[in-house]
């Protein structure tokens, strides 16, 4: 009797039921929300909650309507690979958070390549982070978007970023936290922008590292004053000391001369994300970078608003940035041994950007130039916080506040030239004060199904 082979005959079935199950899922499924309303408990058939849970990979999300408001009651979490679309340009969908103290998104982790098109995101307000939006996913792209009156405790009032985040015209306005009030991008993320727009975000509109196209406005005011303070008593102008030529700032000095050093490597990390997008190949010769010293000075004994040892000076600092020329405040961090006080060393701290143009850009309608500015060039006004008797604070006292700042300055040659390509005008004006899945079945699409053909 001939022998049958059950294993094979299992093993194939199995493949054939599988491919089979995988041939149904070759094209997206489209789901249509049809209703505004939220119940997170139980999820009604048609509502934004029911169409996201039920959803499979690679599904896209759209509305019955224009115009549609969705009111969530909690956190809308997306664990799936998504494109959710609202209903275009002159009439985008609002998704808004109604629930205290809840974020509207959050993408869970490992997730890659949600999207979201033609959405208002808003009613945002975290009790911790990411008050419109937490990414802890791969990536995440937005498109058309805008993410408007969020808000959270600690970082990231509109899209607190864990992972690679691509904004394309995108607006992110009037966003609050304590850090990051429009975009908080947390180390070792990225974050790409192409025609996009922040204002209006407290107290800056985004901080951490990230690239734009050239195209994209932040801020609509810059600094007029190449240092300015804020948490000091009204009529407080504290004075800078110059501070070349001590050790410690010897030591920088020579450090900006070793490539294997510390500040030399975080220098030219900034110079990296700060020039990304300028053309001429900056990121590839960024091996030629050139660091100096272009000045250091110390403020000292300034006294806070708040005396009670838990206040913040925040330190504005607004410079003029050629091509291919950047200008950064390293901090000299306490150190305390042997009963001395002394500085441990260097570093460039995270900043809140509040402005910036890119060189050749034009400066906003109304805005009033630092005297120093000269048309054409970059310019960018950015914050740093020195808490009371935080590390960057040499007064232990409570309610004043001494910190150390070495200027430097940071030129990149370009792989095109080899050259500096840069102007050597424009001065430091701070100094001047002394998992990818294996198989994608769906077809890719290359356009928005909202507006086909616009997305550059």
């Amino acid at each position: 009797m001939k022998k049958t082979n059950l294993y094979g005959i299992v093993v194939t079935a199995a493949m054939t039921l599988c491919l089979a199950g995988f041939a149904l899922r070759a094209e997206a499924t489209i789901w249509k929300v049809t209703r505004t309303d939220d119940n997170p408990s139980n999820p009604a058939e048609g509502s934004l909650r029911h169409a996201v849970n039920n959803a499979w990979n690679y599904d896209i999300i759209t509305f019955e309507s224009t115009g549609m408001t969705i009111d969530l009651a909690e956190e809308l979490s997306i664990a799936k690979t998504l494109t959710i679309i609202g209903s275009g340009t002159a009439s985008p969908t609002t998704v808004r958070q109604t629930a205290p103290g809840k974020r509207v998104f959050s993408i869970a982790p490992s997730v890659f390549g949600p999207r979201f098109e033609y959405l208002i995101i808003k009613g945002g307000n975290a009790a911790e982070s990411g008050g419109a939006i937490l990414n802890r996913g791969y990536s995440l792209t937005l498109y058309r978007c805008t993410i408007d009156g969020n808000s959270a405790a600690n970082y990231g009032g509109g899209i607190d970023n864990h992972g690679k985040l691509t904004l394309n015209i995108v607006t992110v306005k009037n966003n609050s936290a304590s850090s990051g009030g429009g975009v908080n991008n947390r180390t070792g993320s990225s974050c790409d922008m192409y025609m996009s727009t922040f204002t209006g975000n407290t107290p800056d509109q985004i901080v951490g590292a990230y690239t734009t196209d050239g195209h994209c406005n932040i801020g609509d005011a810059a600094g007029t004053a190449s240092v300015a303070f804020g948490g000091i008593p009204e009529g407080v102008s504290p004075a800078p000391r110059k501070t070349t030529g001590e050790s410690d700032v010897t030591k920088v000095e020579n450090d900006l001369k070793t490539p294997e050093s510390g500040i030399f490597t975080a220098v030219k990390n900034a110079l990296s994300a700060d020039l990304g997008g300028l053309p001429g190949g900056v990121l590839a010769g960024l091996s030629g970078m050139n660091a100096t010293l272009y000045n250091a000075f110390a403020y000292e004994n300034v006294p806070l608003t708040d005396t009670s040892g838990e206040g913040k000076l925040e330190v504005e600092f607004t410079a003029s940035w050629p091509q291919n020329v950047r200008y950064y405040a390293a901090l000299a961090e306490y150190e305390s041994a042997a009963g001395t006080q002394s500085v441990k060393g260097y570093v460039l701290p995270e900043r809140g950007v509040q402005f910036e143009i890119k060189p050749g850009q034009s400066l906003p309608d109304g805005a009033t130039p630092p005297d120093f500015y000269e048309e054409g060039e970059g310019l960018m006004t950015w914050r740093n916080v020195i808490a009371d008797n935080g590390p960057y604070d040499h007064n232990r006292q409570a309610g004043l506040v001494t910190f150390r700042v070495a200027s430097i300055r940071a030129e990149a040659r370009t792989a095109s030239s080899g050259g500096s390509g840069c102007s050597t005008g424009g001065a430091s004006p701070f100094a001047l004060l002394l998992g990818v899945p294996l198989l994608r079945l769906r077809k890719t699409r290359i356009n928005s199904l909202a507006d086909a053909g616009s997305e550059i």
